[in-house]
């Protein structure tokens, strides 16, 4: 048996079993399932992302040549910050004080539902959420906005732990601003221009397609207040420029843009996640930072805090000047 024969053998193997999965679910489950995909969407739209998925799944297993996320290299920090130095960003080597992080933890008391969402990842979740306060230092004066914040419950906490005002912004959301939730794209914030003094994007940066990462830097200077602080964590950068994908999600209408793409095997269904290598950063985000500064720390002791944590880079925009920017 050859190579080949052998490679298409295997990723039958791994299609069959999946499809198990599907024979061996309940029928009147099944059933249930495919009956609220087409209450959500017309039967057009189910049989064109159904079409998609499918394409995807076959490149993923029967494609011997499709890069997947486990067969990657393993980033190098250090190449990564040594290029990052050399290429004129200010890195800040940190370290984080793990036993104030678990104090901090305590305090926050984030709901159950939300800890047990993330499972074993939970703690990466909320080690982001420190440093963005730390690197942020929010106080009581702030006006926060929480990027792409989703079903998180940060801005509540927020509110709660530092006294500021919070507010929680996603596409999800219903159009407008409706109380503490604001329905919109973050690169067209329905915001008047010095609305906030505070911006975070936790783990949600690298999901803007598009060129919509490019277009929300200026966004951000328009938005925040003279001396606003805007923190993205964790800044994803690799040693080269990929984005990642499941075969199970709906891709109809991506764009990679020169991105590698990679297919994701560790079993999270994601349309789209982007990893900068530092040129396309600098390509795509540095050079539309207009007023603002950036600052690139880098961590050096997330897994003291826990295995699962991975947080490496993490960005800080400053709106410190009406002149031109600089990192």
């Amino acid at each position: 048996m050859g190579l080949i024969e052998k490679h298409f053998r295997a990723r039958l193997k791994k299609m069959k079993a999946i499809l198990k999965v599907a024979k061996n679910m309940p029928f009147e489950v099944l059933i249930l399932k495919v009956v609220q995909r087409i209450r959500k969407k017309s039967v057009t739209d189910v049989i064109g992302t159904t079409w998609n998925i499918g394409q995807g799944l076959v490149d993923y297993y029967l494609n011997p040549s499709a890069k997947r996320q486990s067969s990657l290299p393993k980033p190098d920090y250090e190449k990564i910050r040594s290029d990052m130095e050399n290429a004129g960003f200010n890195v800040i080597p940190y370290r984080i004080d793990v036993a104030n992080f678990y104090k901090w933890l305590s305090k926050a008391d984030f709901p159950k539902k939300y800890i047990d969402s993330y499972g074993p990842k939970f703690v990466e979740k909320a080690l982001e959420h420190y440093l963005g306060t730390k690197l942020l230092e929010l106080g009581r004066k702030d006006v926060l906005i929480d990027v792409a914040a989703a079903h998180s419950p940060w801005f509540e906490i927020a509110e709660r732990m530092y006294g500021c005002k919070a507010y929680a912004l996603d596409l999800s959301f219903p159009k407008g601003i409706n109380g503490k939730k604001i329905g919109a794209d973050a690169t067209a914030m329905p915001l008047p221009d010095g609305f906030a003094t505070k911006m975070t994007l936790h783990c949600a940066y690298e999901m803007f397609e598009g060129d919509a990462d490019s277009r929300l830097i200026p966004e951000a200077e328009r938005v925040l207040v003279l001396g606003g602080k805007m923190v993205i964590l964790p800044l994803y950068m690799h040693n080269f420029y990929f984005a990642d994908s499941s075969p199970w999600a709906d891709r109809r209408g991506l764009e990679y843009q020169g991105a590698v793409r990679v297919w994701r095997d560790d079993g999270y269904n994601v349309r789209f996640s982007r990893k900068y290598s530092v040129d396309v950063f600098i390509e795509r985000v540095v050079k539309q930072i207009g007023s603002l500064s950036l600052i690139i720390y880098f961590i050096e002791n997330e897994k003291e805090v826990d295995q699962n944590c991975y947080c490496k880079f993490v960005a800080v925009f400053s709106k410190d000047t009406m002149n031109g920017g600089s990192y």
